[in-house]
């Protein structure tokens, strides 16, 4: 079926109207939505990093990876960047290899993609496909089993990226904050108090992440810069509330 009939189908089940199509169409239509739909968030990864060449700085293309596909926090931006990344990275390599690791991984779960971007930045891309091949039937593991295989592959302790002894119950904090969206934060923090709680909490998560990055060997320079144009813009803001009061 064309996209453009499965587009009329689309926009008309959205009107609330009754599409004039068969039912071999409706089924092709269902089946069609279904294979995109597993390759959408990877997708838009992909775009997001070709994108990057049209623009001059950090900031704009930044700001149009916000305005055009809209991730809920900062997080969410970080994770499309770091998979689009690892993408594209195996996809510009070139080599059979690595065209048929981007070809295998592509419909792999998000989940899954996430972690093996820790093997592309603290190994190296060429062992993406060298995990694979070495992790028999990673495409039907669950969540908790393809991070453990990816945690034995980088020479980590069992359950270390789980759970850390003195800070008990930190992963699964970090995991919730993640995964909340950036306009929740600004609604929740709306009192003095949980604003200066909030800043401590946050410049210390900040200050051990950079410090983390910057200790690397090979540290992750995209995120890095992403982290750095944010800061600056958020400088900015900063200077320019503090000359309404006379504050240099």
């Amino acid at each position: 079926m064309p996209c453009i009939a499965i587009q009329n189908i689309v926009e008309k089940i959205a009107a609330g109207e009754r599409p004039a199509a068969t039912l071999e169409e409706l089924t092709e239509c269902g089946s069609g939505l279904i294979r995109i739909g597993a390759k959408i968030r990877q997708t838009i990864t992909v775009i997001i990093i070709d994108g990057r060449e049209f623009f001059e700085n950090d900031f704009d293309w930044v700001a149009w990876i916000d305005a055009s596909f809209e991730p809920s926090n900062h997080s969410d931006r970080c994770h499309l960047i770091d998979v689009g990344k690892m993408l594209v990275g195996l996809r510009d390599e070139g080599s059979c290899i690595t065209i048929q690791c981007y070809r295998d991984i592509f419909s792999l779960d998000f989940f899954k993609l996430l972690p093996l971007c820790r093997i592309a930045k603290h190994r190296s891309l060429a062992e993406v496909p060298a995990f694979l091949s070495h992790t028999k039937g990673y495409a039907t593991m669950n969540r908790q089993a393809f991070r453990k295989a990816v945690s034995a592959w980088l020479g980590e302790e069992p359950d270390a990226a789980e759970e850390l002894p003195l800070l008990p119950g930190f992963e699964d904090a970090l995991n919730v904050f993640t995964g909340i969206d950036s306009a929740a934060l600004c609604q929740a923090v709306r009192d003095p108090e949980r604003s200066v709680r909030s800043m401590r909490a946050g410049l210390g998560l900040l200050g051990a992440s950079i410090a983390y990055e910057l200790e690397q060997e090979r540290p992750d320079v995209l995120q890095l810069q992403t982290l750095r144009t944010a800061m600056l813009e958020s400088a900015r803001e900063i200077e320019d509330r503090l000359a309404e009061f006379g504050e240099q």
